[in-house]
């Protein structure tokens, strides 16, 4: 039998926090619930479900997020996998659940639901098990959100060309019919790097293409000497409200530095931004 920690986990894997101590919901006494370094044995004794999840953990997802929730467990008995769901404040918006699951087994197996969170104004959500019947331990409760990016799959992630991730963390990036959509949760900020252009103090460049949604993007460039040596940045900080109009940008020479003889083009989505950017590119005004 292998001990695990309860944990909630990212999709590539990345412990979030360890559990430790579970809400329970509908125990009637002591000995429906018994935990032991952080394994739980439930037997319902009543008609009424027993229901565990974290007590703190909260996993921020985006607007018709897909998840994954699983559990390691053993036993007999019927139980359901799902999350509550919460609002920017953390206030409890109701919960789903997959289907009924029978446990029929002497050693731990992995059972698995997955989910989409198709409801208005969720930004948070904590895994949840229900063990309905019979007796069922629970070794490990996870939740996965499917389309993250992270700097550990950026070299694979959608994106336009010509342009690659300079540094990836968003709950969910997507590629439909040539417009990339990038969703930021709080303390997120994924950045994207075009390709190098010749240029000196002066010179101006012009982004083109089309950015849509809510919340703020930066449109910047890197400034580089003829070594390629970064010597700052140039930026523009941009509110999005449906539609952006991207901005001329001067290359300025940063005092004290070497000269610039090459830059490149950058968009920043900060955080808490839900960006949809097609026909992106930046070219010299002449």
């Amino acid at each position: 039998m292998k001990i695990c920690a309860l944990l909630l986990t990212a999709i590539l894997g990345i412990s979030l926090f360890a559990a430790g101590k579970m809400n329970i919901s509908g125990q009637k006494n002591p000995e429906e619930v018994v935990e032991k370094e952080g394994i739980y044995t439930v037997a319902p004794q009543s008609k009424t479900r027993i229901q565990l999840y974290p007590r703190s953990g909260y996993q921020a997802i985006a607007a018709n997020q897909e998840i994954e929730i699983s559990a390691d467990v053993y036993g007999s008995g019927n139980i359901q996998l799902g999350a509550h769901l919460y609002n920017d404040r953390r206030t409890w918006r109701g919960s789903i659940a997959g289907k009924m699951i029978r446990v029929d087994a002497e050693e731990s197996e992995t059972v698995k639901t997955v989910l989409t969170v198709n409801r208005e104004n969720i930004s948070q959500i904590l895994p949840l098990i229900s063990v309905y019947s019979g007796k069922v331990i629970v070794e490990n409760l996870q939740v996965r959100l499917n389309g993250v990016l992270t700097s550990a799959n950026k070299a694979d992630a959608p994106k336009p060309a010509n342009w690659h991730y300079n540094h990836a963390n968003a709950l969910k990036c997507s590629m439909d019919n040539g417009v990339l959509n990038i969703v930021t949760g709080t303390g997120q900020m994924t950045e994207l790097l075009g390709t190098y252009h010749q240029a000196k103090a002066g010179d101006k460049f012009r982004f083109s293409g089309k950015i849509s949604g809510e919340g703020k993007i930066s449109i910047g460039l890197y400034l580089y000497s003829s070594r390629r040596v970064w010597l700052g940045t140039v930026w523009k900080v941009i509110t999005v409200n449906k539609d952006a109009l991207l901005p001329d940008l001067t290359v300025d020479q940063p005092k004290g530095k070497e000269p610039i003889s090459f830059i490149r083009p950058v968009l920043r989505i900060n955080a808490k931004s839900d960006i949809s950017v097609s026909g992106l590119d930046a070219e010299a005004v002449k």
